[in-house]
């Protein structure tokens, strides 16, 4: 985080990244600057982790019998997203 800040990964009911800023100044700075700040890289985690929140509840609910998790459980770890869309019932 080039010295400006630390994070801490706690894990857990509801896992996220706690960010720490060291310098409130350049915080500031950069939040009054008029311009908009984006990081793809903090975006892309808060997607996957609304994703992941999403499956697990949708596996969690969903009336699938053991065989049928245990296919849904492969094929996420396999990799196959559209597959795990399918049995899982998720609107892409």
């Amino acid at each position: 985080m080039f010295g400006l800040a630390t994070y801490d990964l706690i894990g857990g009911r509801n896992p996220q990244i706690f960010v720490r800023i060291n310098d409130p100044l350049k915080l500031k700075r950069i939040s009054e600057s008029g311009q908009e700040y984006k990081n793809r890289i903090l975006t892309n985690i808060e997607e996957r982790h609304k994703r992941a929140a999403m499956l697990v509840d949708k596996f969690m609910t969903s009336g699938l019998d053991d065989a049928a998790r245990w296919d849904v459980i492969e094929n996420y770890f396999l990799g196959f997203d559209g597959l795990v869309d399918s049995q899982l019932g998720v609107e892409v």
